[in-house]
């Protein structure tokens, strides 16, 4: 039996009073720097980026740019930013009011708690919520109210702006918006196609002429895979033979992909036999993360290209999968899909 250093591993958590004051202190640092930029009176934050210095007031970029020499603190960072960033995601503005909200949220349950009082409070949150969904007004593209509802999310960047609501309307408001880091100090927003997600073509030999120039599919079915992707065993093997089997069978003439965090030669080599055996193009792509992060990233990944996110192949059913019917293009670097607005800080 090995011996066990106690004083290590208790030096690895934080509990009682300690845990809690250093919740509250985290979550009320994080809030005063990103509050800080709210509405239109906001201040400009300084984010220095190794020799780089950039001014910001968009919430979002200085809610990814906080981190703490606290370990325990960083990852309680991460977990506020996660939550802002997803609200990002889904409806493209809301970073600051969310980190706002959640401070607001957790000093009331702190204030007030035990069951009953804490449901209390969550039923008021669902009160609010409901409220708030009956006064929603779908603003059509033509209207004068999308111009205001863009200088406000701009921070009254008439520039943006107008650049926004110009692409809604060319467009009919089917774009995809995309932040990208730059080394300058303005924002800027420019018209670009295709929106880059971080997978890549396993090998060149899986492009369409084996040297790895970018591959238009279209009819796509993606298997995305929280795992390296490699072949251990003669059972893992025949489940793979029989799922892609299946999935041909359902999708004839189709594309698959396959996605995971690496590849393994064994698995590259399998795939070769099997794009042979049911005249299937099958291309398997890397990711390059893994774990609780990976898993994060390959779901708003696969939410994009109508695929979710799985642990093994055994948890794989061809009957509940779907195509994804948009093009895309993959090359040895990224895989392109969409239109989009990217807004870059240059």
């Amino acid at each position: 039996m090995s011996n066990v250093n106690k004083n290590t591993v208790i030096e690895k958590f934080v509990m009682g009073k300690e845990a809690s004051d250093l919740i509250e202190d985290t979550i009320s640092k994080v809030s005063s720097v990103v509050c800080s930029t709210m509405g239109t009176n906001g201040q400009f934050v300084i984010i220095q980026q190794g020799t780089s210095v950039k001014t910001t007031k968009d919430g979002a970029t200085v809610a990814r740019a906080i981190e703490f020499d606290n370990h325990h603190a960083e990852r309680i960072n991460r977990i506020i930013s996660e939550a802002a960033t997803k609200t990002e995601e889904e409806c493209g503005d809301g970073t600051t009011t969310t980190i706002f909200l959640m401070e607001k949220l957790y000093k009331l349950m702190k204030k007030y708690p035990g069951y009953i009082r804490q449901k209390f409070i969550e039923q008021l949150v669902n009160f609010t919520i409901d409220n708030l969904t009956s006064q929603i007004i779908k603003i059509d593209t033509n209207s004068e109210i999308l111009d205001h509802v863009a200088r406000t999310t701009a921070n009254r960047d008439t520039d943006i702006s107008q650049t926004v609501t110009n692409l809604y309307r060319e467009e009919n408001g089917k774009i995809k918006i995309e932040v990208k880091e730059g080394s300058g100090v303005t924002d800027k927003v420019h018209k670009a196609q295709g929106r880059e997600l971080p997978l890549s073509v396993s090998h060149p030999l899986f492009t369409k002429d084996g040297v790895g120039s970018p591959t238009t599919l279209k009819d796509t079915v993606f298997i995305m895979l929280n795992k390296h992707l490699r072949i251990e065993s003669i059972e893992e093997q025949s489940k793979w033979w029989d799922t892609i089997r299946d999935i041909g069978n359902k999708f004839p003439k189709s594309n698959i992909v396959i996605a995971g965090s690496s590849v393994d030669d064994s698995f590259s080599n399998l795939i070769a036999r099997m794009i042979k055996t049911f005249e299937v193009n099958i291309v398997p792509m890397k990711t390059n993360f893994g774990g609780s992060l990976g898993r994060e990233l390959l779901g708003d990944i696969g939410a994009v290209l109508n695929s979710s996110v799985y642990n093994d192949i055994v948890e794989v059913d061809p009957e509940k999968l779907q195509q994804c019917t948009e093009t895309v293009v993959v090359t040895m670097s990224r895989i392109v899909t969409g239109k989009q607005i990217g807004r870059a800080h240059v």
